[in-house]
């Protein structure tokens, strides 16, 4: 009778610890949630979409556009990018980096990517125009 109480005891023990490290499950942020202090939900994927979407166009048009002037246009959109997310408005910065992307667009001798980009530097003056 001994041995099954201890035995009984030594299982509780032993299974006690695991149950009380046991981690809540993890809870994704509601997506009405806005990452940034400074825009609601709907302003800051938007304008991350965007400088996504200029990343990858960017990337896209490498074969194509001098590697230089993509390197500048990919720096240009990343400095805009986290000025965006600390809501600095820059408006020379804003327009430096329309020009390096609209000289990619006259550079580029793919007309998908010349639409691609230009598509870009549309949506990159909408943003101008609302909050610079």
């Amino acid at each position: 009778m001994r041995n099954p109480t201890i035995l009984g005891l030594a299982a509780i023990v032993l299974l006690f610890p695991v149950c009380g490290h046991a981690q809540p499950p993890a809870v994704s942020p509601s997506p009405s949630v806005s990452p940034s202090p400074f825009y609601s939900a709907e302003e800051y994927q938007r304008a991350h979409f965007l400088f996504d979407k200029l990343r990858t166009d960017l990337k896209t048009s490498q074969g194509s556009t001098p590697a230089n002037l993509i390197d500048q246009a990919g720096a240009a959109v990343n400095a805009l990018e986290r000025h965006w997310d600390n809501a600095v408005y820059d408006s020379r910065q804003m327009d430096d980096t329309i020009l390096v992307l609209e000289t990619a667009v006259d550079l580029s001798p793919l007309h998908r990517d010349r639409a691609n980009l230009g598509d870009d530097v549309s949506r990159l003056l909408d943003l101008q125009q609302e909050y610079y």
